[in-house]
């Protein structure tokens, strides 16, 4: 997996938004614009004025969600690939459970 991943300005935004712990309508109200500017935003749909959100080092959870977006995957998939639940799928994403075999998924 990629030490130095490049992120577009609405992958920054979705990480900021899941370390925030927000739903989208909530970040939308947080940075005071419409659920679907937010949303636009977010998608990659929109890339004008899109909020600049630091973020510092992106854990090996945040960068498995990455990767799976940009391959357009289902954690439904992953977890029939790996054999397991969409809960523990979803569990490691979030960074509470060990992503070892997440991040194997995706070296591979």
């Amino acid at each position: 997996m990629s030490d130095k991943l490049e992120l577009t300005a609405g992958e920054r935004l979705l990480l900021w938004r899941l370390r925030s712990g927000f739903s989208q309508k909530r970040a939308a109200n947080y940075l005071k614009v419409t659920y679907q500017q937010y949303s636009a935003w977010e998608t990659g749909k929109d890339t004008t004025k899109v909020p600049k959100q630091a973020l510092g080092k992106l854990t090996a959870s945040e960068k498995c969600i990455i990767y799976r977006k940009r391959a357009g995957v289902t954690q439904r998939k992953i977890a029939d690939d790996l054999g397991c639940c969409v809960f523990t799928v979803r569990k490691m994403e979030q960074g509470v459970r060990p992503v070892d075999d997440l991040v194997e998924y995706w070296e591979t």
